[in-house]
């Protein structure tokens, strides 16, 4: 896939992708520029396109077909994709070296204090993951909201917990007691508990 975009790039036009089992991408190209990703038809945002511009580089079965001057549907993305394809590639490096420090997609995740500034694809993966962040949320349930795979969205906050953006929270809950706040100190939850236990 990486060979076809480069042959591409400098083109006008649409790449329709089939793959077996899934649903048809068309990726829509402008003289270098990647201007759009759909999906069964429905433009993508720039998150999930991201994400299947970052599963077509893993190998896989399907063919293609190329149309010169297609139209896109929704905004564009003005992507060059040269660029495109170098950050695709390190993110996969990089991937790939993180794989056995995932964590495990039932943890939970909350958001910790004020996100830092980032850059993409991480900063849009954050933008959309906010609001779940902020109540708490596990990598599988995430992974389903976003419609992002759930290797990719593990990777991504495995990135923010680096970052100090989110941390790991204990999933239990016992019977009458509220699990404790995401930003809640440790000496806060010890005394919090002793007190309880007194009164």
């Amino acid at each position: 896939m990486a060979d076809l975009l480069t042959l591409l790039s400098g083109r006008s036009g649409a790449l329709d992708i089939i793959r077996p089992g899934r649903a048809n991408l068309t990726l829509v190209l402008d003289r270098g520029t990647l201007q759009e990703v759909r999906e069964g038809g429905r433009p993508l945002d720039p998150l999930e396109a991201r994400a299947r511009i970052q599963e077509l580089l893993r190998p896989q079965v399907g063919s293609f077909e190329f149309t010169p001057e297609a139209r896109r549907v929704g905004p564009p993305l003005n992507w060059p994709v040269e660029r495109l394809l170098l950050l695709a590639a390190t993110i996969e490096d990089e991937w790939a070296s993180y794989r056995d420090e995932l964590p495990d997609p039932r943890t939970r995740f909350v958001l910790r204090g004020t996100p830092p500034l980032l850059e993409e694809p991480l900063a849009s993966f954050l933008e959309r993951a906010l609001f779940h962040l902020q109540r708490g949320v596990s990598g599988e349930e995430l992974a389903r909201a976003l419609k992002l795979p759930e290797g990719q969205t593990l990777y991504y906050l495995h990135k923010l917990r680096l970052l100090g953006a989110v941390e790991p929270v204990r999933a239990w809950r016992e019977a009458g007691e509220a699990a404790p706040r995401p930003h809640e100190g440790l000496l806060q939850r010890v005394l919090r508990a002793l007190f309880w236990r007194g009164g």
